[in-house]
C-alpha cells in the first residue's frame, strides 16, 4: 500500500511541470526508499487522472496547501537524518578544490583570465574572496592555512600548455598562501623562476621549481627542484634536486614526480624505473615500494599508499609496515568510464573516499567495507564529512561552465 501524502506530493510536482525521473530522485535522495517512490508513481500512472496535473478546486487548495507541506517537511527530516546539507558553489569547474576542518576553498571560475579563489566556512555560511588571481590556479587547503600558484607575475600566453610558448617568453608563476584566522595574504616564493605549488600539510607546503627556466615546446619544466617551506619558522629547504632523466620511451621527464604530500611523506614517482618512492622530510629516511603495478595515481594515508593500478584496473590499499597490498576497488565490466586513472580519490586517517564513472564510494578502514554512496564527482573527505559535486558529470561541468550542487555528507 502506498503512502497518500507521498502521492499527493509527486502529483503535485507533476502539476508544477517536473518531469518523473526528477521527482523520482529528489525522493529517493531525501530518504525514500526507491520501492516506495516506484509503487507511488506506478498507482498514479495506473489511475487515468493521477498525474494529469489538473487544476485543484477551490475547496481543496487547503488541503493540498496541508499536505504538500507535510510532504516537504517529512523531506527535510530525511535528509537531516541521511546527514546530506546542500550549500552553495559558485564556481563551475569541479576540480580542484579544498576542504579542512570547517573550511573550503575553490575558484569562482575555472579558464578565466581572473579567476578569484573563495574560502569558505561551511558552520556559519560566510565567504571570503582570498585573491582575484590571474590564470586557473593549483590550491591547497590543511587547518587554518591555504597555498596556492598563480601567474600574476607570468607575461606569457595563458594557454600555454595548449599553444605553446609565445615567442621568447619564460613562465614565471609564484606561490602564495593565505592565513584563514589572520586573514593575511603572504608570499611563499615570488622570482624570476618558475614555481608551482604541490601540496601542503601540517603547516608546511611543498613546491617546485624551475632551476633554469628550461622549457619544451608544450612550456613544461625540463628541469626543477622540490623545496619545502616552513610556514612557523618562515624558512625554505631544499628537499629533492631533480634532475632530467630520459625515460624508457625515450621521452625527458624529471627524474621524480612528486604525487603527494602527507607531512612527514612524501610519495614521488621515478620516471624510469616506475616504482615509487618515499621520503620523510624530517629524519631524510628513504624507501623505494614497487607495488607490484603501473601507477601515477597516488594518495598517502598514515599508514598506506592509496594507489589506482592501470594494469588490471583497480584501487589498492598498499600497508607501508607489512608491504602487503590489499585491493579495494576493481572497475566495472561496461562501465561508460572503463580507465582507473580518472580515479578522483581523497584520504583522511585511513579512510578513502572516491569517484568513478560519476558514482562515489566510501572506503572505511576500520570495518574493511566499500560503501556505494550515490552519484557524485571530485570528492574531498575531511573527519566525518565527505564534500562532492553532483548534477553534472565532469565532462559536461566543463563543457557547459556550468556547476552541479555542493552537497555535504555526513558519516554515520
Amino acid at each position: 500500500m502506498t503512502d497518500t501524502k507521498l502521492e499527493e506530493f509527486i502529483k503535485s510536482q507533476v502539476s508544477k511541470g517536473k518531469a518523473l525521473d526528477d521527482i523520482r530522485r529528489l525522493l529517493v535522495s531525501s530518504g525514500w526508499s526507491q520501492d516506495d517512490v516506484d509503487g507511488a508513481i506506478n498507482k498514479l500512472k495506473s489511475d487515468a487522472s493521477g498525474l494529469k496535473g489538473s487544476k485543484l478546486k477551490k475547496s481543496n487548495k487547503i488541503v493540498y496547501l496541508i499536505s504538500s507541506l507535510l510532504i516537504i517537511a517529512i523531506i527535510a527530516l530525511a535528509i537531516g537524518f541521511m546527514g546530506d546539507k546542500e550549500i552553495e558553489f559558485k564556481g563551475f569547474a569541479p576540480s580542484p578544490f579544498g576542504f579542512s576542518g570547517d573550511y573550503i576553498i575553490y575558484p569562482a571560475s575555472g579558464f578565466d583570465a581572473k579567476s578569484g579563489l573563495y574560502v569558505l566556512n561551511i558552520a556559519d555560511g560566510r565567504e571570503k574572496l582570498i585573491e582575484t588571481i590571474a590564470y586557473y590556479p593549483t590550491e591547497g587547503i590543511d587547518g587554518d592555512y591555504v597555498a596556492w600558484t598563480d601567474n600574476r607575475s607570468n607575461k606569457c600566453n595563458l594557454m600555454h600548455n595548449i599553444n605553446g610558448p609565445a615567442g621568447n617568453c619564460k613562465l614565471n608563476h609564484d606561490v602564495y598562501g593565505y592565513d584563514i584566522k589572520g586573514d593575511n595574504v603572504f608570499e611563499v616564493k615570488a622570482d624570476e623562476k618558475d614555481q608551482d605549488f604541490i601540496a601542503i600539510s601540517n603547516n608546511r607546503i611543498i613546491y617546485s621549481e624551475c632551476t633554469e627556466n628550461e622549457f619544451d615546446k608544450y612550456n613544461e619544466c625540463l628541469n626543477e627542484n622540490i623545496f619545502m617551506f616552513d610556514i612557523s619558522s618562515n624558512q625554505h629547504r631544499l628537499l629533492l634536486q631533480n634532475n632530467l632523466t630520459k625515460t624508457n620511451s625515450g621521452s625527458f621527464l624529471p627524474a621524480l614526480q612528486l604525487l603527494d604530500f602527507s607531512n612527514p611523506l612524501i610519495v614521488f614517482l621515478d620516471s624510469v624505473t616506475y616504482k615509487l618512492g618515499i621520503l620523510n622530510v624530517d629524519s631524510g629516511n628513504y624507501m623505494e615500494i614497487d607495488v607490484g603495478g603501473l601507477t601515477d595515481v597516488v594518495k598517502l594515508t598514515p599508514n598506506n599508499l592509496v594507489w589506482a593500478n592501470y594494469g588490471d584496473k583497480s584501487l589498492n590499499y598498499y600497508n607501508l609496515d607489512t608491504r602487503k597490498n590489499m585491493n579495494i576497488f576493481n572497475v566495472e565490466p561496461g562501465s561508460s568510464d572503463n580507465e582507473i586513472g580518472y580515479l578522483e580519490i581523497d584520504t583522511f586517517d585511513d579512510n578513502v573516499v572516491f569517484s568513478h564513472d560519476n558514482n562515489l564510494y566510501f572506503y572505511d578502514s576500520e570495518s574493511g567495507q566499500l560503501k556505494k554512496l550515490g552519484l557524485g564527482i571530485a570528492p574531498r573527505i575531511y573527519g566525518g564529512k565527505i564534500i562532492y559535486l553532483k548534477g553534472f558529470s565532469e565532462r559536461k561541468i566543463r563543457k557547459t561552465k556550468k556547476a552541479g550542487e555542493m552537497i555535504i555528507y555526513e558519516l554515520k
